[in-house]
């Protein structure tokens, strides 16, 4: 008797067992299935045909569709052209992390909790969008070729410097700048309001209840880093 128990309740474990497993491969096939619709119409709300890869979290995903609700959700593109005031801007290696998306039912009424969007402005764009030529000058840094007032002549001068956000106006701050004038090193001093007056050419759009967290230096442009908070999804370019 105890023997038939025991094969009764082993029997019992792995029907539960294969039960788990076969909920758990149709949670994932129906979050691929929804990954893939997602994908497609962000790719049609953006206007674009580059590749857009959607990532949900949250288990059991089908009980999270229920809900409208989902933990996290990661959205990533290689390319992506957008239209700000009438311009065109393209940015490259975007991603957007979102956390506590709400209201999935409701798509006009979908909010994310926070929002963080990555993105690389090419310094083509960069140097486009600030009227004058800027590149990477190496690690963190960037150079800015300008002119400014020196013993009262306009003198060109490419200025290197660390591009940083001013956490208060969310405005571009060109911090540890450097310069070389007929192989004299500039002092700081000298470059302060010439390095202020490049980095206040530069326009940096961002969206509605959008703040910039951060910007970096790269090779290939300016890595930028913007968040939001209760952003209503159906609002966004």
């Amino acid at each position: 008797m105890a023997g038939r128990r025991r094969r009764g309740l082993v029997a019992l474990l792995v029907s539960l067992v294969l039960l788990v497993a076969v909920a758990g491969v149709l949670d994932e096939v129906a979050r691929r299935v929804v990954e893939k619709q997602a994908a497609t119409q962000i790719q049609h709300l953006v206007g674009t045909s580059e590749p857009i890869a959607v990532n949900i979290g949250g288990w059991p995903f089908v009980a999270d569709v229920v809900t409208g609700r989902v933990p996290t959700a990661t959205v990533t593109s290689p390319r992506v052209t957008f239209d700000h005031l009438g311009e065109k801007i393209t940015v490259t290696d975007i991603r957007v992390d979102a956390h506590d998306v709400r209201n999935l039912h409701r798509p006009q009424d979908a909010v994310a909790g926070t929002l963080d969007v990555y993105a690389t402005a090419s310094w083509a764009v960069v140097s486009q969008r600030g009227r004058a030529q800027i590149t990477s000058a190496g690690g963190d840094r960037a150079s800015f070729t300008g002119t400014i007032d020196l013993l009262g002549a306009r003198v060109a001068v490419s200025i290197s410097a660390v591009p940083r956000i001013d956490p208060t106006t969310h405005r571009l701050v060109l911090s540890e700048p450097k310069a070389t004038v007929a192989g004299v090193d500039l002092p700081t001093s000298a470059l302060a309001s010439a390095a202020e007056s490049l980095a206040g050419r530069i326009s940096l759009p961002a969206p509605q209840g959008f703040v910039y967290q951060s910007v970096q230096a790269t090779a290939g442009g300016l890595r930028v880093h913007l968040s939001g908070r209760n952003v209503p999804l159906n609002g966004l370019p």
